[in-house]
């Protein structure tokens, strides 16, 4: 089969989005992961199946060919990607599987309207390190927020994947490190659950300042500086936004 397919990207992550409208496509794990791969593939953190209920809807899946539930960098591109076909304006509204998103197309800015978020106990999780404060929040997927002085000094890439499927979290969970610059800037890294360590996380960088807002560490509109660029986060008493680039870097046909 000959797959037509797009790559956007977003503060670097980045995304292979295949139109699905007449669902012909289905695609198993071990071709998701072939697809996402650098070296044998296109190369992507994640791909986006298209397709259409009553809004149009994004199926999202890892890079390890896992399906997720949302994610907030992949809704921007979706979002650009579909203004570039002509099949929406400048809002509209596209479901995943954490539901319904109101998104604002603002020149080079995307404005997306996150799942509400919801801080979750934490009676069964012990993070052994004095210095750290941490909490769960659930934003469509579940994200772990781990806050400390100085970024550099969290072993990002050894505590990532040991708590992204940890025994605490029997369906793995995404694992976010920030340090506090002032009340209107965090900067943040972001083990992703399926993925890795990525340049950007939308629904992470969500999380954490929705964490961060209910502590009292920050205001309510913070720049949240990550390693592929820099994202806007606002949260209200009804919704948390998040903002951000989105860019098409390339289209093709690959058979497989």
């Amino acid at each position: 089969m000959d797959l037509l397919f797009e790559k956007y990207q977003g503060c670097g992550n980045d995304f292979i989005i295949i139109d699905n409208l007449d669902q012909k496509i289905e695609l198993d794990e071990e071709t998701i992961r072939f697809l996402c791969d650098p070296h044998f593939g296109i190369g992507a953190d994640g791909l986006i199946l298209l397709g259409k209920k009553k809004f149009y809807h994004m199926n999202y899946f890892n890079k390890d060919g896992t399906r997720a539930e949302i994610c907030g960098n992949g809704l921007r591109c979706l979002s650009r990607y579909l203004l570039d076909h002509g099949m929406i304006g400048k809002e509209a509204n596209i479901s995943s599987d954490a539901g319904l998103t109101n998104v604002k197309i603002k020149g080079d800015l995307i404005e997306v309207e996150m799942p509400k978020a919801i801080l979750l106990d934490l009676d069964s999780f012990d993070f052994d390190d004095k210095n750290v404060n941490y909490g769960i929040v659930d934003i469509g997927n579940p994200h772990l927020i781990l806050q400390g002085d100085r970024l550099e000094d969290f072993p990002v890439e050894i505590v990532g994947p040991m708590l992204e499927k940890g025994s605490y979290f029997k369906d793995g969970i995404n694992v976010n490190f920030v340090e506090v610059l002032d009340r209107n800037h965090v900067r943040l890294k972001t083990w992703e659950r399926g993925d890795g360590l990525t340049l950007a996380c939308g629904s992470g960088a969500s999380a954490t300042v929705y964490y961060l807002n209910q502590v009292g560490l920050v205001d309510d509109e913070v720049s949240v500086s990550v390693p592929g660029g820099e994202l806007k986060i606002k949260v209200t008493e009804d919704e948390i936004t998040m903002a951000g680039p989105a860019k098409y870097v390339f289209k093709g046909e690959l058979e497989i």
